[in-house]
């Protein structure tokens, strides 16, 4: 639907919404107040620009703006426009992307005609200046059946939604591991065992792992379960957010050609989650058990087996 001129499509009801041929400009009357800047202008008629007082939005300052706009031989006559300046000076390279909303009051209805440039907008040193440069046709705008212009006052507003790009965080995702060798872990004397026991360091494609196991169960299930985790123990490579998602197997090996008991982990590693597993891996009576297989000559088998590991990482951080 084309909207260059609005005498005969203008939204007069709140329900109706119109947008350009582009589907770009989208216009609708609303009872919502501008939420960051309104300009109310007496004796608008004195004026061919108006610029309003300074407001801020996302930590920087703006400037709403008003003038007159002389129509071409093309065109069907003079225009309102409408501009939001950025007053803060941007450094080279630096810039501040926005979203940019207009209103115009009408006095008639109690509301406000609401014009949104759905386009990202992008400010930096070389452009501090955008808006929308056929807001309104003078004519449209002088009508008293619309009520924007009443006793030669009138009010405007501004919305900004700053979308700024340098500040957007981009993360990448990435297999650092795959079908790692398995680790075994032949531990004797299991029985006399102290409350906790640490393999030694377990090195797959830069990533160190020891397992922790408790022979006697953590503090909760203590004298009932053996527990058993994977430890990372560079977990000081994970910083700025980075995580690393690790699929593995932790299996106590039968030893007797009976069923392994083992468990199929999918967890994320992180510098605050630096250990998964299982307090309750395996019950001490079906361990200590001699027909179970699990235990034989006071002697138990550990394995570990990465299937994956997937770094999740910020682009601009530094894990190697």
């Amino acid at each position: 639907m084309k909207l260059c001129y609005l005498e005969n499509i203008l939204p007069l009801k709140r329900s109706r919404l119109f947008t350009d041929e582009n589907g770009e400009i989208v216009r609708v009357m609303t009872e919502k107040s501008p939420a960051h800047c309104i300009l109310k202008i007496n004796s608008f008629s004195m004026f061919q620009a108006v610029n309003g007082t300074e407001f801020s939005v996302g930590g920087y300052t703006w400037v709403l703006s008003v003038s007159l706009s002389k129509g071409n031989k093309k065109e069907k006559g003079d225009h309102l426009s409408v501009y939001v300046t950025l007053v803060d000076k941007l450094a080279p390279g630096s810039f501040v992307d926005v979203v940019l909303r207009f209103f115009v009051y009408d006095h008639l209805r109690d509301a406000y005609l609401s014009v949104l440039d759905v386009r990202e907008k992008r400010y930096h040193a070389l452009r501090d200046k955008w808006g929308v440069p056929k807001f309104l046709p003078i004519s449209t705008f002088k009508k008293k059946d619309y009520g924007f212009l009443v006793d030669d006052c009138c009010v405007f507003g501004a919305e900004v939604l700053v979308i700024n790009n340098q500040q957007v965080k981009i993360s990448t995702m990435s297999i650092v591991g795959e079908n790692c060798d398995k680790y075994t872990w032949r531990i004797e004397s299991f029985q006399s065992l102290s409350d906790r026991l640490c393999s030694p360091e377990i090195c797959f494609n830069g990533w160190s792992w020891k397992l922790d196991l408790r022979p006697k169960g953590d503090s909760s299930v203590k004298g009932e379960y053996v527990s058993l985790f994977l430890h990372l123990e560079n977990s000081s490579k994970l910083t700025h957010g980075n995580k690393l998602f690790v699929k593995y197997i932790l299996r106590v090996k039968n030893q007797r050609q009976g069923q392994d008991c083992q468990e199929l982990v999918h967890q994320w590693f992180s510098a605050s989650a630096k250990s998964w597993g299982f307090k309750s891996f395996i019950s001490l009576k079906v361990l200590n058990d001699p027909w179970k297989g699990y235990l034989v000559n006071n002697t138990i088998v550990i394995q570990l087996h990465i299937q994956k590991m997937i770094l999740l990482r910020d682009v601009e951080s530094d894990v190697n």
